[in-house]
């Protein structure tokens, strides 16, 4: 065996009581204290990102086509149903792009595919509109879906009744939210009156109430309204062929910005306007995007901690093996391997605290993301529990990255032991 690894094992896994074995379980805590903190900051990160964004895509789709005259009004302007893109534009899998190299590749462009396809297309018509009941009344955006919608994402948050997939009676169904249902002071089953101007004139129709929906997106919740989308273009005065726009779903979200241009350049004609849900709703977007930077400074703040607290034991390990290191020397050993010895030693130490911080930060996310016992305001995060999500490669280059740096910082003060002079070291108590 190589001696300077003997050496630094004897001395990582003695037995002795000495004053270094107490610093090295303060170091292993404060290490695996810090791991735990990056893990479970991660884990909250990607979590909140993933159920956020899901639901938003879920709720409106990833790429939204209307009108090229659209703007920011709730009105909406009737668009041909019949175009050539619809529907078999679903049937589209993965497709090639060209795509920037990366700084190993040293070709102008990159042909690369995307990971998925177009999974669903469906249209929609909105209108906006005020719900009135005896207790109160309420301004609302009524979104008409048809045939071609895809009920899985909101049969998830539909909290009583049905969806209008299910509803099989003559009365006009609606889907409120569960915010506007508790304003309205109204349940399934109950009737309402919705009013809609069209053409300066007051149109008026009786609702049932057969479903309530909560997704924890107030913004969302709280305007819109679900109803039949033959109805909704009966009052509107458009015929079964006239739309607001269509919804296109993918089946990654990796592949929205070449999507987006795909059908704007190849499938879509020009009168129409292709915006994805990325630029609909930027500020939201921006909001998770922060998360990445707040992941990354708490990355580097117990880094840091895990370097000084490393450098401090370091040390200390260092001045309690003086007189080791100076019958080594004696001996005619060079510093090289003895600061070899002092650096496995550490190792040991990170990949102790390392080991332990990964099972405390990994079954803190098991117990969250199976109990949710941390919860949330809903109103402020969209969620009413802290989400979890492990991306395994994340977390493996988290523990690399961890370690690398660590090791690497200790490496200027283990220069220490050049400067200890084996006479003087050999006296030294």
């Amino acid at each position: 065996m190589n001696w300077p690894i003997f050496i630094a094992n004897r001395l990582s896994f003695s037995k002795i009581p000495t004053f270094s074995k107490t610093i090295f379980r303060l170091s292993i805590t404060a290490i695996a204290l810090s791991i735990t903190i990056m893990l479970v900051s991660w884990a909250l990160i990607n979590g909140f990102k993933k159920e956020i964004s899901e639901k938003i895509f879920g709720f409106w789709g990833h790429i939204h086509i209307s009108d090229a005259n659209i703007n920011k009004a709730l009105e909406s302007i009737p668009i041909d149903k019949n175009q050539i893109f619809y529907p078999s534009i679903d049937t589209i899998q993965s497709i090639p792009y060209t795509a920037e190299p990366s700084f190993w590749e040293f070709n102008a462009a990159v042909i690369k595919y995307t990971q998925g396809g177009i999974r669903h297309i469906q249209t929609y018509v909105t209108m906006p509109g005020i719900l009135k009941t005896k207790a109160a009344q309420e301004g609302i955006v009524i979104k008409g879906v048809g045939n071609d919608f895809d009920w899985n994402f909101l049969k998830k948050y539909i909290i009583s009744g049905s969806t209008l997939a299910d509803y099989k009676e003559d009365e006009r169904p609606i889907i409120l939210s569960k915010q506007t249902a508790n304003r309205l002071s109204t349940d399934v089953g109950k009737k309402i009156l919705l009013f809609v101007a069209i053409d300066k004139e007051v149109v008026k129709r009786v609702y049932k109430v057969i479903g309530i929906y909560k997704t924890g997106l107030e913004e969302y919740d709280k305007k819109i309204a679900i109803a039949r989308q033959d109805e909704v273009q009966e009052m509107l005065g458009w015929d079964s062929t006239k739309v607001a726009g269509f919804e296109v779903f993918l089946d990654d979200i990796k592949d929205l910005p070449v999507f987006t241009d795909y059908l704007y350049y190849e499938k879509v004609p020009n009168n129409l306007y292709i915006e994805n849900i990325r630029q609909k709703f930027n500020s939201i977007f921006d909001w998770l995007d922060y998360f990445d930077m707040n992941g990354f400074i708490i990355w580097v703040l117990m880094t840091f901690v895990a370097i000084i607290c490393m450098i401090t034991t370091l040390l200390i390990i260092i001045l309690e093996r003086t007189p080791m290191i100076g019958i080594l020397k004696s001996l005619g050993s060079r510093n090289r391997p003895i600061r070899f010895i002092f650096l496995i030693n550490a190792f040991h130490i990170i990949s102790r605290g390392i080991l332990i911080g990964n099972i405390i930060g990994l079954a803190f996310c098991w117990i969250q993301n199976k109990f949710h016992l941390v919860k949330l305001s809903e109103a402020d995060y969209y969620i009413s529990y802290a989400p979890i999500s492990i991306n395994w490669t994340q977390v493996l280059l988290l523990n690399l990255a961890s370690i690398i740096i660590i090791i690497l910082c200790l490496i200027l003060p283990s220069y220490l032991v050049s400067r200890i002079v084996p006479v003087k070291s050999m006296k030294f108590r």
